[in-house]
């Protein structure tokens, strides 16, 4: 059952009165990477909760954000701009919007558009050691926390968001590591609700809270501290202040059909598939099985289970060091891509056809 144990629309109908609780949670904490950013993080929030009031409403200036961690989003976009042919010359003059992610995560939001039209976005956050890393990012016309998500998210619980903080309530980003992202809106007269800002679900408000109370609290069993010792295993950036474009080029994404895990629930009863690294994954998807992602009691934090659709490679010019991201996602949610190190810590891979698997074997 913990394979399932996911947030309520991905498997619907499928949990209904399974009970499953949710426990071990996975939060983290972060030390401060610049000097006043918490303060500059809450006043960009406030600014995010008043401009959300109103449809149009636009993103703060990106020149609020410090200068590293714009420097460090500029470069990721031109390199991701040279691994995707379909927008290559997109990538590298696309206008980057930067949001705050709420106190704690030391983390941010970037929004890239061109011609005002949503090109992708990218979550970058300060490690344990500040270093600026992507934490993940993804392509689309609907990025990652998506004003028109929210708003019909709002609407199934009937607010509406300019009522919320027209009333004195707020709207502010939140993001748990390794991708819980989610809005946090709090009603003026203390009823609160957290938002799941990939697919609009409403997120269990008791197991969010305690989550956010071990963040403020300095978990020592931080997901930085457990996931990303090494630094390999994501790309970053112990001086942003000197990196270049030329740190990092990006192969095309290898991409594989989506599917939704929930259409065929054999591999439920399945065992997991071991999977070290792309080699497992290639080999798999070459004899044509669909492989299904589940952190088990840390689903919420993906959202999973999740498909897995593809993998992009990112090497290091200084020394050809490989880092992995995984394509998850995108059957019936927004696809992101996150390191597949932290995938391979944190969870298990299944094949979406066991039979066909044990057929190859």
């Amino acid at each position: 059952m913990n394979k399932l144990l996911c947030r309520p629309r991905i498997l619907h109908g499928f949990l209904i009165g399974l009970g499953i609780s949710l426990t071990g949670l996975f939060v983290s904490s972060f030390p401060m990477y610049a000097e006043g950013a918490e303060r500059q993080q809450q006043r960009e929030s406030s600014a995010y909760a008043a401009s959300a009031a109103n449809p149009e409403f636009t993103l703060p200036s990106s020149v609020q954000a410090p200068e590293s961690v714009q420097q460090f989003a500029r470069n990721q976009a031109r390199v991701l701009g040279a691994g995707s042919p379909e927008s290559s010359h997109i990538w590298g003059r696309a206008e980057l919007r930067f949001f705050p992610l709420g106190p704690g995560t030391h983390g941010w939001l970037v929004h890239a558009y061109v011609d005002d039209a949503a090109l992708g976005y990218m979550i970058i956050v300060a490690s344990e050691q500040g270093d600026l890393v992507l934490s993940e990012y993804g392509e689309g016309k609907e990025p990652l926390y998506s004003f028109t998500l929210l708003k019909k998210a709002l609407l199934r619980q009937q607010l509406d968001p300019q009522v919320v903080t027209a009333g004195g309530g707020s709207i502010e980003l939140r993001y748990m590591p390794p991708m819980l992202a989610y809005w946090s809106v709090k009603q003026k007269n203390g009823d609160s609700l957290y938002i799941d800002a990939a697919g609009g679900d409403l997120l269990p408000f008791e197991v969010v809270q305690a989550a956010e109370q071990r963040l403020a609290a300095g978990d020592p069993h931080s997901f930085w501290s457990l996931s990303f010792k090494e630094k390999q295993q994501i790309v970053s950036s112990p001086d942003p202040h000197v990196l270049d474009a030329s740190t990092f080029t990006v192969d095309q994404l290898h991409a594989v059909p989506l599917y939704d895990p929930v259409e065929q629930l054999s591999w439920i009863t399945s065992p997991a598939i071991p999977v070290k690294g792309t080699d497992d994954l290639f080999k798999l998807w070459g004899q044509g099985q669909s492989i299904v992602f589940s952190a088990g009691e840390r689903n919420m934090y993906y959202g999973g289970p999740l498909p897995v659709g593809g993998i992009q490679v990112w090497t290091s010019l200084s020394d050809g060091m490989k880092i992995a991201y995984a394509a998850i996602g995108g059957s019936s949610t927004l696809q992101r891509r996150v390191p597949l190190q932290t995938l391979i810590h944190d969870g298990h891979f299944y094949v979406f056809d066991p039979l066909a698997f044990v057929h190859h074997q």
